[in-house]
């Protein structure tokens, strides 16, 4: 009986020093110090430098989506009242062949489509720019026989894939001052 009283002891112990050092790297609220939606943020609309139509429409969506749900940056519609503008510009828009058939080389199978864009993130107040990083978003396009409804419903995955990252970075605290 003793020895069991010594071993469930020995467990509480245990258990008690894994919840304390297990928690010991997080930190609660947003990081670097920064209070959540303390700042202001304006996304402009991005400039598309690619032949392919509508790719700044569908990014606009999703990043201000994602800005939003981050919530380290408060999404502030009105023009010149923000703390920070964000913009940037399309800046390569590209398909990958992926896969062949074994008979037909150079027959494709599925395509890899990737944006890129380059951001630049800057405080209205002063205009010293904080960020300018490239990010790229992308997602596999299945060849079929309307390739052109396949593009239409893959193009704003990819373009969620760069908006989360996108956002990610900015919410994150670790950007430059």
């Amino acid at each position: 009986m003793f020895f069991l009283n010594r071993f469930f002891l020995f467990l509480q112990l245990c258990f008690v020093l894994c919840l304390l050092f297990g928690c010991a790297g997080y930190h609660l609220g947003p990081p670097a110090g920064q209070v959540s939606g303390g700042n202001s943020i304006e996304v402009i609309r991005f400039k598309n430098e690619t032949l392919e139509p509508r790719l700044s429409e569908y990014l606009m969506g999703p990043l201000r989506r994602s800005i939003q749900q981050d919530g380290t940056y408060w999404l502030c519609t009105e023009r010149d009242s923000s703390d920070y503008v964000l913009d940037g510009v399309i800046t390569n828009f590209e398909r990958r062949g992926i896969g062949s058939y074994p008979s037909e080389v150079t027959v494709r199978v599925d395509e890899y489509i990737i944006i890129s864009v380059k951001i630049s993130l800057r405080e209205r107040a002063t205009g010293k720019i904080i960020l300018e990083q490239d990010f790229s978003g992308s997602t596999t396009l299945p060849l079929g026989a309307d390739q052109t409804s396949a593009e239409r419903q893959h193009i704003p995955v990819a373009m969620e894939n760069l908006a989360r990252d996108i956002a990610s970075i900015l919410g994150d605290g670790k950007i430059k001052d």
